[in-house]
């Protein structure tokens, strides 16, 4: 509908004043009124397709219905009627339905309705950004899975198992912070962490929201490093054993992500924290068992997770 509808006569701010006069009326005018004018050689050039359509086909039409002219100028004036009205109803749905992140949208893939639906809310919003009908049919296609990632010039799109989520693309390198000492605050991603030292009590209360993490000292070793995760990253998860077994249990990062639900946004944002060559915290969601604090401790490393 939006090119059946036309050139908008208005478009910002470009004006065109003429574009309800055909080519006869202007030159008549002109003639009448002593107006002189030059004519765009190229204008008579069919192997341009504009000119093809103007010079060779519209006759042809003319000539199987005199009245051609006037019957698309009144078809896209119902087309200009149908988009207006089409458009308002889609974006009333996709306002309806989006959430705001930050400055992130959130699509619900169940709101989005059956294909045809789908199709037309998401080319309504994507085709702005510079997606085409190809990635988008391909969107659709991904519902139900987690992970896929979709991009144009400016824009990512990410299909979670449960959203369609817009942001912008980022050339964000993978970076590795060092932390070499146990008192210190850093800044990391859109969060910071605080690390403390201090003697273990063992009548202490721990927080258990994870966004806290606790480790014996004596078995960290610095400099510590923090980074994003990435594929093959895994540790031994708190109070994880393997089957039949009282040794730790062995889990990847993707995995534990998966379980928890985290949305594909969210896990591109998740970092971990090595100690030598060990994650020892999956950060705000899991930390590792061979560091824990036991019986034996009299040294208590402390890392905070400030939002």
């Amino acid at each position: 509908l939006l090119g059946l509808k036309g050139i908008p006569i208005v478009n910002g701010n470009i004006i065109r004043p003429l574009l309800s006069a055909n080519k006869l009326e202007i030159v008549t005018f002109c003639n009448d009124n002593n107006i002189k004018f030059c004519s765009d050689l190229s204008n008579a050039d069919n192997t341009y397709q504009r000119n093809k359509i103007r010079n060779a086909i519209i006759p042809v039409l003319e000539e199987i219905n005199p009245a051609f002219i006037s019957t698309m100028h009144a078809n896209i004036n119902h087309f200009k009627g149908a988009y207006q009205f089409y458009k308002s109803a889609v974006d009333k749905r996709l306002q309806r339905i989006t959430q705001i992140k930050d400055v992130n949208k959130f699509i619900p893939i169940a709101a989005l309705g059956d294909e045809q639906t789908a199709n037309i809310l998401l080319h309504e919003l994507l085709y702005p950004l510079q997606f085409n009908s190809v990635q988008i049919s391909q969107i659709i296609k991904c519902f139900g899975t987690s992970g896929s990632v979709f991009y144009s010039n400016n824009f990512r799109v990410l299909v979670d198992r449960k959203h369609v989520i817009i942001c912008a693309k980022t050339d964000e390198k993978q970076t590795t912070q060092i932390i070499d000492k146990a008192t210190t605050k850093l800044a990391v991603g859109d969060f910071h962490i605080d690390i403390s030292l201090s003697k273990y009590n063992p009548e202490m209360s721990f927080n258990a929201s994870g966004s806290t993490a606790y480790f014996d000292a004596s078995l960290i070793e610095f400099p510590m490093q923090i980074r994003k995760w990435k594929a093959g990253d895994y540790l031994y998860p708190l109070g994880l054993t393997k089957r039949n077994s009282t040794k730790p249990g062995k889990k990847k990062v993707s995995d534990i992500l998966t379980n928890a639900k985290v949305d594909s946004l969210a896990k591109e944002n998740t970092y971990v924290l090595l100690s030598g060559d060990k994650i020892i915290w999956l950060v705000g969601i899991r930390q590792d068992e061979r560091c824990k604090v036991t019986d034996k401790t009299s040294k208590l490393l402390k890392i905070k997770m400030l939002l």
